[in-house]
């Protein structure tokens, strides 16, 4: 349906963004989990269909209030949008591009960028698995990850001690010990045991 059906033509995209979302926690109102959850999700939509550019897609499938990371492929880059303080003050490798501002003309999309963490593609791919070494990516099963900074990992901490626990106790981050489908078992008996909301439902076992 077109957008202009909604009344969102005339409307920039970083308003859209802000839009449901920001009118609630101002007026007072709470959100209820499934209108958080509609809401998440449209805005995802927004940012990844009316702000991003072609060339840059995303890597991740997930709410926009969940981790989100893209590949711009004109630049050649890898950038983590809004990516943690602790990444920010101390990255493991060499940020690239600087200030957006200074490169990007249209506001809106400088906007956006300077939100971002961009390193080279290698570089960027080292940063993410430093990030599951040291378990602040947490996978819950072989397609679905957590992670510490937001959504699930902050609104369940004991949770994500929980399944980091799980990894130490099958070797992580010893490759040379780590027993993966021991531990993939132990993570979804223990999710359905104590978090069954958050279990993946589409995990099916290896034989």
């Amino acid at each position: 349906m077109p957008l202009g059906q909604h009344g969102l033509a005339d409307k920039p995209a970083s308003a859209l963004l802000g839009g449901p979302h920001e009118e609630m926690v101002n007026s007072g109102r709470t959100l209820t989990p499934i209108s958080a959850i509609v809401c998440s999700k449209f805005t995802f939509w927004i940012f990844c269909f009316l702000i991003l550019p072609p060339h840059v897609v995303s890597i991740t499938k997930s709410p926009r209030d969940w981790t989100t990371l893209l590949i711009d492929t004109e630049l050649g880059v890898g950038l983590w949008y809004e990516y943690p303080g602790e990444v920010r003050d101390w990255p493991l490798r060499e940020k690239v591009l600087g200030d957006p501002y200074d490169y990007e003309e249209d506001e809106e999309q400088a906007e956006w960028r300077g939100e971002c963490g961009a390193w080279s593609i290698p570089d960027f791919f080292e940063v993410l698995k430093d990030q599951f070494r040291k378990l602040k990516f947490v996978p819950k099963s072989p397609c679905a990850v957590v992670d510490v900074y937001i959504s699930e990992g902050v609104a369940f901490p004991d949770m994500i001690e929980m399944l980091q626990g799980i990894y130490r106790e099958h070797g992580w981050p010893d490759m040379e010990k780590y027993r993966k489908k021991d531990c993939l078992k132990a993570v979804q008996k223990a999710l359905k045991e104590r978090y069954p909301r958050l279990a993946d439902s589409d995990w099916v076992e290896e034989e």
